[in-house]
């Protein structure tokens, strides 16, 4: 209102002067003594602030001069000259009280002698205040040139001359408000500082936390659809196998899980497939050529490429000669087609004059090949010359059942024939074909012969459903065999002679080993064909399978069971040792092998380890250069050292993690200590109640050692830091799970044993406590290995089996994969790699290596199949962009 009284004073002064310092003024005024909580402690008019907008610059300074309380004029040569100024004075003197009225000397003189101006020496007034009594004055000439902050005393000193007046109190008064307010303001500004940077702090962990949990919860997320991805793979890795290898990439992408890498070490399990149809299939004896014979042409195949395309109108089967030089097939319209395999282009036809030629067999030994039509009609071919075949001789069973398969005997010798009514007819072929014995038993058809590569064993599989093995040099029967549906439609025996493989009509391959022919044992079968089976071959080293349906399968087997191993060495031992720069040395008598290259190993040399044989157990150093063996323990350089010959052999030799001592004895016995000095062994102090096993010593970190105590029965820890004087720190009872391996993790407090009940269990030795126990196998568990990245562990079991454990959370070991190893692991016989790439286990008969190298696995993987399509990746990843792993 016009009327009211705004503003505590009306600053009135020279822009010409002091332009700069009224509106510091104005503000310091204002904020003097200022309380925290209030923008101002008091109202100053300034014209260069009000009045910005102001159109009639009178008006408004008579407006606020009518508001103010009190008239503080900026006094200086050039105010003294300001029509405004002077206007401004006359003013407040004719309407205001002259006692509020005061002088800011800032430039020029203002000079009162006893009361009385001198008007010869000021020129800083205007002529308005000439005639008048001395007002306040207040000099502020001295800090023209000093930093105007409140902060600054002198400043300060004269701000409070000037605000004390203008709030009726004295200068100390005011002064000590003022300092209060200041320091009232400074504990309100720090208290809401600290306020504002705990609830920072606290904001920040909030946000840190929430994008941890964020993380955790993507983490989980990504976890949980690996382990998905994985767990899909391994139900449709039979029935769709290209898309199951992209589902585990992808899984492995999205969360490299022990889980994720157990289902990679097993992915070479995954058939792979060779598409199109197919009525038969054959490898060559060397192993690098595949026939696949398609219904109106021959193909040839390296691995799964393409080779060659020979037309064979109506073909029936397919065969390699013995010495794999040239490919036969026949056609059921008649004759048999022989080619080269180096140039199929060079290739001929022989005619038999008939129909119906459904099944071919080399004479082993002889340049023969027989071919069967479906009356039993048999001819005899010369093929010394494929391109130019001639014929030996020619025959036919008497009898009215309609032949439909035939095999020769490994000796060459005998041909057999299958009847419609059941029966096998032998016949002698090395001379004047004659008929000598007929098999009985079948009760259908007889559709498959198959002759094992050695020996008198022959197989029948029958439209019985039934597979019978007989010994063809006396006419007996050793066993049937099952589990066929929808008849017998094809067989082969492992070119090693310990499998047999038949394939029915419902699409299923079954395995069975049948090294004693007499007690056949079977295995898991191989599913995954939507059709009938129509032929079955196995490559010359007996790990590929290859399956004729619908497509071509090819399977990685060891014996009679699907493999995942990379490479299989023989053995005859369970001696197996990884050294540096992939060495192993492995097999009886050992031999050192370059595995730089997993899948084509390179022999290196032979080692003599115990006399002119092999030592049970042998080791490396940890750092893979020496080669400890024998009793007393002695050490050798593998790549070129010659192992001396020991008194006695060693069946348990384990290094500690820094090479410093070897744990080593023979069985029975207790263990020794071995002190290593340079390529020198010392015998230190024995172990008193150990129990000798190839397992059954550990080390661990901080001078600390594990044994197995006497008949398993205890769990020792030792001290061993003195080898010369170890220390027994304490033991723990075993009785109810004798132990019959120990692990000592390299660092920390962890210990794992394998049991003689097939119990795998978790102690934590800082209090002796049994931290974690899972059982997964049957009978002992008498082999442990840990992965270098010390999250895998791998323990196998008497029956043959390989466990992968993810140990990384030792209270919850968490079963990943289960390998097969084809043999039964009843000595030490597992380890990793140094570099974690390689897992090796002897079984006394072969060493199997599997991989654990991710980068190989994955370039398997998609190597071995197309890119996933974007319509496959909305099925199992509806809601992640399309980014196939193998594109």
């Amino acid at each position: 209102m016009p009327g009211e009284r705004t503003y505590a004073a009306f600053i009135s002064y020279s822009h010409e002067t002091d332009h700069a310092l009224g509106p510091l003024l104005q503000e310091g005024i204002e904020k003097f003594a200022k309380p925290w909580y209030r923008p101002r402690a008091r109202r100053v008019f300034l014209d260069n602030s009000v009045l910005a907008a102001e159109h009639d610059l009178t008006e408004a300074i008579l407006d606020g001069l009518a508001r103010s309380d009190n008239f503080l004029l900026l006094a200086s040569r050039a105010s003294a000259r300001s029509r405004w100024v002077g206007k401004e004075v006359a003013w407040w003197l004719e309407n205001r009280d002259r006692r509020k009225l005061f002088v800011l000397l800032t430039d020029g003189d203002a000079v009162w002698d006893d009361g009385v101006l001198d008007r010869q020496r000021t020129n800083a007034l205007p002529e308005t205040l000439r005639g008048l009594p001395e007002p306040r004055c207040v000099d502020l000439r001295g800090v023209r040139d000093v930093e105007l902050d409140v902060r600054n005393p002198e400043w300060e000193s004269v701000l409070a001359d000037v605000v004390a007046p203008l709030d009726g109190i004295e200068k100390t008064e005011l002064i000590g408000h003022h300092l209060r307010e200041r320091r009232r303001t400074r504990r309100t500004v720090l208290t809401t500082i600290s306020v504002l940077v705990v609830l920072l702090v606290a904001a920040v962990i909030f946000a840190v936390r929430s994008e941890q949990q964020s993380n955790r919860a993507r983490q989980q997320t990504l976890v949980a659809t690996s382990r998905q991805l994985a767990a899909q793979a391994a139900a449709i890795r039979d029935a769709r196998p290209a898309t199951a290898r992209q589902l585990l990439a992808q899984a492995y992408r999205m969360a490299p899980t022990a889980e994720v890498l157990g289902a990679l070490m097993d992915s070479a399990s995954i058939p792979r497939v060779v598409p199109g149809a197919a009525v038969d299939v054959a490898f060559g004896p060397r192993g690098d050529v595949m026939a696949v014979l398609r219904k109106d042409e021959l193909v040839l195949y390296e691995g799964t490429s393409e080779r060659a395309k020979i037309p064979l109108p109506d073909a029936a089967a397919v065969l390699f000669s013995p010495d794999g030089t040239f490919v036969a097939a026949t056609s059921i319209r008649g004759g048999v087609l022989l080619a080269q395999v180096a140039d199929p282009a060079k290739r001929s036809t022989w005619d038999a004059g008939t129909t119906g030629i459904r099944s071919l067999a080399f004479v082993p030994g002889k340049p023969v090949l027989t071919m069967t039509a479906s009356g039993g009609h048999t001819w005899l071919l010369d093929v010394t010359d494929p391109l130019a075949a001639k014929l030996i001789t020619e025959f036919a069973p008497d009898s009215d059942s309609i032949f439909t398969a035939s095999a020769v005997s490994a000796d060459g010798t005998t041909l057999a024939l299958s009847g419609s009514d059941g029966t096998i007819e032998l016949w002698d072929i090395t001379a004047t074909p004659t008929r000598r014995a007929v098999l009985t038993g079948h009760t259908m058809e007889v559709s498959v012969l198959r002759f094992a590569p050695t020996g008198s064993l022959l197989a029948s599989g029958s439209k019985d459903d039934t597979v019978r093995l007989w010994n063809a040099a006396t006419s007996q029967l050793y066993g049937v065999l099952t589990g066929a549906s929808i008849f017998v439609t094809s067989a082969a025996f492992a070119p090693d002679g310990g499998t047999l493989a038949f394939g029915d009509g419902n699409g299923t391959v079954h395995l069975w080993d049948v090294s004693d022919p007499i007690r056949p044992k079977t295995a898991q079968p191989l599913l995954g064909h939507a059709d009938g089976i129509n032929g079955l071959s196995f490559a010359a080293d007996s790990r590929t399978l290859a399956s004729a349906g619908e497509h071509v399968r090819l399977w990685n087997v060891l014996g009679a069971s699907r493999s995942s191993a990379v490479t299989v060495l023989p053995s005859g031992s369970h001696t197996l040792a990884f050294g540096a720069n992939h060495r192993l040395a492995t097999g009886f008598p050992t031999k050192l092998y370059d595995l730089t290259d997993v899948v084509h190993p390179r022999e290196i040399r032979a080692l003599r380890t115990f006399n002119r044989g092999g030592s049970p157990q042998l080791a490396f150093s940890p750092d893979g250069t020496r080669l400890a063996s024998g009793l007393p323990v002695a050490l050798t350089d593998p790549e070129a050292g010659e192992t001396p010959v020991h008194e006695e052999r060693a069946d348990s030799v384990v290094f500690s993690p820094d090479g410093r001592l070897i744990g080593a004895a023979a069985h029975p016995g207790v263990f020794r200590l071995w002190v290593r000095d340079g390529d020198g062994v010392r015998a230190a102090a024995e172990l008193p109640g150990s129990d000798v096993t190839p397992h059954g010593i550990s080390f661990g970190s901080g001078g600390r050692a594990v044994t197995k105590g006497e008949k398993g029965e205890t769990l020792q820890l030792w001290d061993v830091s003195s080898p010369d004087a170890p220390r027994l720190v304490r033991t723990h009872d075993t009785k109810s799970d004798p132990v019959e391996s120990v692990l000592f993790r390299p660092t920390g407090d962890t210990v794992i044993t394998g049991s003689a009940t097939g119990l795998i269990t978790v102690w934590d030795m800082a209090n002796g406590s049994r931290v974690a126990t899972v059982r997964r196998h049957v009978g002992s568990v008498r082999h442990l290995a840990l992965h270098p990245g010390g999250e895998l562990l791998a323990s196998a079991g008497e029956a043959g089996e390989v466990v992968l454990w993810d140990v990384a959370d030792p209270s919850r070991p968490v079963e990943v994969s289960t390998l097969r190893a084809g043999g039964r692991y009843t000595a030490a016989a597992i380890a990793f790699s140094p570099d974690g790439t390689m897992l090796g286990g002897a079984d006394g008969i072969r060493t199997t290596i599997w991989s654990t190298d991710v980068a190989r696995l994955l370039a398997r993987l998609c190597a071995d199949t197309r890119p996933m399509s974007e319509t496959e990746w909305r099925q199992y990843l509806p809601d992640i962009p399309y980014d196939p792993p193998c594109a």
